[in-house]
């Protein structure tokens, strides 16, 4: 089994490139935001934001890699695209759980400015919005360790604005990866 995680903040195209990705490689797509909504959900709230007030990071971290492994696990696919990586224990804890999968933790950025108009644009949100938003879901990614996930990925691509250029560039990380069985990246 090939896991390709794709980790970074919000809003810099992950998700949108991981469905073509999915699509182009018959990948099984697993959002890893659908699953802490779904733990969040379990525990009787609407948002993460107020899970995480009442019983903090920990237990949401410790119950959202668990439903991940178990998603992985029933998806029976030998092809996966995990989108998001919100904790940043959550690949070491696929690695140890995993057996021989392979995975390939992918770290995604983009510039601010493009990350703001993403927001804007999915949210219908003006400009002063978007970036109170984002400000807060990234200070929320730092302390459970999401930045640390894309300092020490196996491979980076920059999202410059330009997404078919974007998607071109993380295409070829995953042809290497999927089909080639080419490691160095």
């Amino acid at each position: 089994m090939k896991i390709m995680l794709l980790a970074g903040h919000s809003a810099t195209g992950k998700t949108s490139a991981a469905k073509e990705i999915a699509r182009k490689f018959d990948c099984e797509l697993i959002l890893e935001r659908a699953i802490i909504d779904k733990v969040v959900e379990r525990k009787g709230f609407a948002r993460a934001r107020d899970c995480v007030k009442k019983f903090g990071f920990g237990p949401l971290l410790e119950e959202t890699r668990a439903e991940t492994l178990k998603a992985i696990k029933e998806s029976g696919s030998e092809k996966i695209i995990l989108d998001g990586a919100y904790d940043g224990g959550l690949p070491d804890y696929l690695r140890k759980n995993l057996g021989d999968a392979e995975l390939l933790v992918v770290g995604v950025a983009s510039n601010r400015t493009m990350r703001r108009h993403r927001m804007m644009k999915r949210t219908g949100w003006q400009k002063d919005q978007a970036i109170k938003e984002l400000k807060f879901i990234d200070k929320i990614k730092e302390k459970m360790g999401a930045h640390e996930v894309v300092k020490a990925a196996d491979a980076k691509v920059k999202n410059k604005g330009r997404f078919n250029d974007f998607l071109s560039a993380l295409e070829g990380v995953a042809r290497r990866f999927f089909e080639n069985n080419n490691h160095s990246f």
